[in-house]
């Protein structure tokens, strides 16, 4: 594993709200390691959003904007969905 994706795993697990810091944290454990260097560029610009806007999103309270709207949001919505439904 690479020192880029090591810091994108670290950012995850300490984003500020600890809601996010477990979805995001459990999500970038699991899957960053195989992500293309691509991906990582997109998962990164979506850790730089608001932790309200990324809850808000995550939520469905508001929509994602288009340029964040790609295969990795909808990796991370589908992860947290799975979450989700394990909680109920």
């Amino acid at each position: 594993m690479n020192v880029y994706c090591k810091k994108l795993i670290f950012k995850s697990h300490h984003m500020g709200t600890k809601e996010n810091d477990i979805i995001f944290g459990k999500f970038a454990d699991l899957y960053l390691a195989s992500f293309t260097k691509d991906e990582l560029t997109a998962y990164e610009k979506l850790l730089t959003s608001p932790d309200t806007d990324l809850q808000m999103w995550l939520q469905g309270i508001m929509p994602i904007p288009a340029p964040l709207d790609n295969i990795i949001w909808k990796r991370v919505k589908d992860f947290y969905e799975a979450l989700a439904e394990k909680a109920l």
